[in-house]
């Protein structure tokens, strides 16, 4: 028999429920003010200790325990908190994933995550369904909002927690699938953030049974188990107009099928649900691949039309038993039912109650995240529970001890971690998937009202937030501490946060990975004394030291596998011919030892070294003599010219001190050995770009490191990474130089 286990650092988690139950564990936006700022609630640690016990058992009951690859995908909200905490008590493995990487990518990194259980929001299921071939191993089906039409439970049904003012405002409702200012149509994960804030009723979920679905969309199908009359969450009176209005019809055959969904002039449900579905479809359509995935979709189309009657049926069946259930759900609203106090008792909690578990060892598989993609494919990233364990106390060590206090969260993760030091966890309104969104007048107000002394957060945050803080001349005189992350922070913005907030202050400059979190980190008054001017005349970019317990060394740049430690030290003397950079590998009980997928990751991105195993970070570097990190550029966007190579971020910080400049990219065009370098750059609306040329050239000549480059190219908009609006794509733009340059590869 499998011995029940859970995570160790939980104990954390649960001495603070102990010594200060009714303290704020998370501060969540729920609906707008009159003023246009958001309205928050909060769920104590003592209700998300129990909510979290309740998810837990139930999981347990069904299933989910030790081991057991879990799907995730849920917003921030006290929702995800929940799950995520109760998934860790009882032993499972949490899959989670970027959700800005797009559909086609995630896809395929689902896929290969073998997941047994997937907990989402409706979007997410629906996709689940309409791609079920990428999830045939998932037995578990947890819906976090209202399910539409498949089986498996809901997250509300298990209850809230007692007296929570979390059940006031769900975040993880439905809403309809959206385009954004651009007229992009966003993903199907992320499509409801952007009105989350808007309160929602807990609209139906249309019922169809396995067989009446077989029916309607044939052998593919997905089989999930029928869900009863008894799980009916809805009242007679919200059945007709709970799933949404459909949109107008664009044109004579979308109006054929509105006509046929609509009674007496109103949305059917079953009417309502078909548009749902296709407005949904239209999502996908625009992230789907080409060729099989198209034909896919259409297929899905055609069963969402003859799903129609099917579901409309059903849900005159259920309208006998809605009354019934709606008084079952009210109960567990106002507490009779719910996970107060009593509900601990009454679960079967499977393998072993949550109070007989006992710690995992360190080396078991608790967390898989996958990396984001942006510079190389997707990797499935093995996170142990002796690497989250070390996680906390890095981040405990980062603070010099101290508690948080109060935090402003921007990634969950970091939420996670905080929340086992006891810390205020505040979540301001922000789209996962594009966190430039985020309105930086809600951060400052989240700040000033929470009284925030620390956050972490990504450029895309921190960039608006100095500018809205500098037009606004609005104060922060409760925030501590800052740490970024996600991407490189630029020094300028480094620099202005220190102008703009208390003097005392601190603005620590992070580096890390999905493998490493933290790898290195360094203050901002070192940072600006010195070493930014270091930056600008070719050095590279400074990231400070390694984080404690963290050990950083190089080997020489190469793109073959290096098995053993040794085979790195016989090529050693290479390191010569590269002015002292090499790919920079760490080791450390926060780094990942493993991937779960490609198994072939491992071969090209571990090495082997007794009982150590160190990581390649895929980044080139040198470190001084201080034992100081000083990044130079992606080893897959070296330059490989005749004269050797060239690092990119190395020469664009050379450049972009020009004014005029917004950002540079260094690419080589041409063949690999004989490449041409090119930067392209990225200029500033109105700016003269004769000018700006001649004075990029002149800045060339200045140093030994950007004299080989003699091309300009400038671009109106550089690609760059969709959720943190920094990591920029210079594998697009080395093949747009080439075209603009007339060069065949």
């Amino acid at each position: 028999m499998t011995t029940a286990t859970y995570w160790q650092a939980i104990d954390r988690f649960r001495a603070v429920v102990a010594d200060q139950p009714d303290r704020e564990a998370v501060i969540f936006p729920a609906g707008t003010a009159a003023t246009g700022l958001p309205d928050y609630r909060h769920l104590t640690y003592r209700e998300l200790d129990t909510w979290s016990d309740t998810i837990g058992g139930h999981l347990a009951a069904a299933g989910v325990g030790r081991g057991t690859r879990t799907i995730v995908l849920v917003l921030p909200s006290p929702e995800l908190y929940a799950i995520m905490l109760g998934l860790l008590k009882i032993g499972a493995v949490p899959v989670v994933i970027d959700p800005g990487m797009g559909l086609r990518k995630m896809l395929n990194c689902l896929r290969a995550a073998d997941a047994e259980a997937f907990i989402g929001i409706p979007q997410a299921h629906a996709a689940r369904v309409l791609f079920s071939r990428y999830f045939r191993d998932v037995r578990v089906k947890i819906t976090v909002g209202p399910r539409w039409f498949w089986g498996g439970e809901t997250l509300q049904s298990w209850g809230t927690p007692c007296g929570s003012e979390a059940t006031a405002a769900p975040l993880n409702t439905v809403t309809p699938i959206s385009s954004d200012k651009s007229g992009t149509t966003r993903d199907v994960w992320t499509a409801a953030v952007a009105t989350q804030s808007a309160a929602a009723t807990d609209a139906p979920g249309a019922i169809v049974d396995q067989h009446d679905a077989e029916a309607a969309a044939g052998s593919d199908s997905e089989a999930d188990t029928p869900a009863t009359a008894d799980e009916a969450r809805t009242a007679t009176a919200s059945v007709d107009d709970g799933l949404g209005t459909p949109h107008a019809p664009d044109n004579v055959a979308d109006g054929a099928v509105a006509a046929r969904n609509t009674l007496g002039g109103k949305p059917s449900p079953a009417g309502a649900m078909s548009v749902r579905l296709h407005t949904l479809l239209e999502s996908l359509e625009q992230n789907a691949p080409a060729g099989r995935g198209g034909a896919a979709i259409a297929k899905a189309a055609a069963t969402a039309d003859r799903l129609s009657p099917v579901v409309g049926s059903r849900l005159r069946t259920l309208r006998s038993t809605a009354v019934g259930a709606r008084a079952r759900w009210e109960r567990r609203a106002t507490g009779a039912g719910t996970a107060g106090a009593g509900a601990r008792d009454t679960i079967a909690l499977g393998t072993g109650s949550l109070a007989d578990r006992v710690p995992a060892p360190d080396g078991e598989l608790l967390l898989i995240a996958f990396t984001t993609g942006s510079t190389g494919p997707a990797k499935a990233v093995e996170m142990t529970h002796g690497n989250l364990s070390a996680m906390v106390d890095q981040v405990d060590a980062a603070r010099g001890r101290v508690a948080p206090d109060t935090s402003l969260i921007t990634l969950p993760l970091v939420g996670i971690l905080d929340m086992l030091l006891g810390a205020r966890c505040v979540l301001p309104p922000l789209v996962p998937s594009q966190v430039g969104s985020t309105d930086p007048a809600h951060v400052a107000d989240a700040i000033n009202r929470f009284g925030v002394r620390t956050m972490f957060a990504s450029p895309a945050v921190l960039i608006p937030l100095l500018r809205y803080l500098e037009s606004s001349k609005t104060e922060l005189p409760t925030l501590h501490s800052i740490y970024s992350g996600g991407a490189p922070v630029p020094d300028w913005c480094i620099a202005g946060l220190r102008e703009v907030l208390p003097a005392d202050s601190e603005v620590h400059a992070g580096y890390g990975s999905t493998e490493a979190l933290p790898m290195s980190t360094i203050e901002s008054r070192e940072l600006l004394g010195g070493l930014v001017e270091r930056a600008h005349h070719g050095e590279g970019t400074c990231i400070g030291r390694p984080a404690e317990g963290v050990r950083a060394r190089l080997v020489a740049i190469t793109d073959d596998p290096i098995k053993l430690w040794p085979d790195a030290e016989a090529r050693e003397a290479e390191l010569v011919a590269t002015r002292g950079i090499g790919e920079l590998v760490v080791a450390g009980p926060n780094v990942s030892t493993r991937y779960y997928w490609p198994r072939e990751a491992n071969r090209a991105g571990k090495i082997i070294d007794g009982d150590t195993v160190w990581h390649r970070t895929g980044d080139l570097a040198w470190i001084d003599q201080e034992g100081r990190i000083w990044f130079c550029g992606r080893k897959s966007q070296r330059v490989h010219t005749a004269a050797g190579p060239m690092f990119s971020v190395q020469v664009e910080q050379v450049f972009n001190t020009l004014p005029g400049v917004v950002r540079t990219a260094l690419v080589g065009v041409g063949p690999r050995g004989a490449q041409q370098p090119v930067l392209c750059v990225e200029a500033e609306s109105g700016a003269d770009t004769v000018l700006l040329a001649a004075q990029l050239r002149t800045r060339a000549t200045e140093f030994e490191v950007t004299a080989p480059v003699a091309t300009f190219l400038f671009h109106p908009k550089f690609p760059v990474d969709i959720r943190h609006n920094a990591k920029i794509g210079r594998e697009q733009l080395s093949l747009w130089a080439t075209q603009q340059l007339g060069e065949d590869k």
